[in-house]
């Protein structure tokens, strides 16, 4: 097995940083659909299982996540993470 020596390297670059910036904030920057989906995903719903509610494909529901992770500069889990906190906050006020 051959090592690349810039292996480290390029995971660092690929590697998206958790989101720094208030969720209300990024909440702006997302589609309606994109923001349903994330939230359906914060309510621990299965990307299979969103595909099901909103008759689109598992692989759809992959996109519109990815499209919103790199549209806000973060991960998706933390912009999920994020989404059901700030969904969380909401809901007590």
């Amino acid at each position: 097995m051959i090592l690349n020596a810039n292996a480290p390297d390029l995971a660092m670059r690929r590697a998206r940083p958790t989101c720094a910036r208030p969720f209300a904030e990024v909440r702006s920057d997302l589609t309606k659909r994109q923001w349903q989906i994330i939230k359906l995903r914060a309510a621990g719903f299965s990307n299979k299982e969103i595909g099901v509610q909103l008759s689109l494909t598992e692989g759809t529901i992959k996109v519109y996540l990815g499209r919103a992770s790199e549209r806000i500069g973060c991960d998706v889990r933390a912009l999920v993470r994020n989404a059901a906190r700030y969904d969380y906050q909401n809901r007590l006020r």
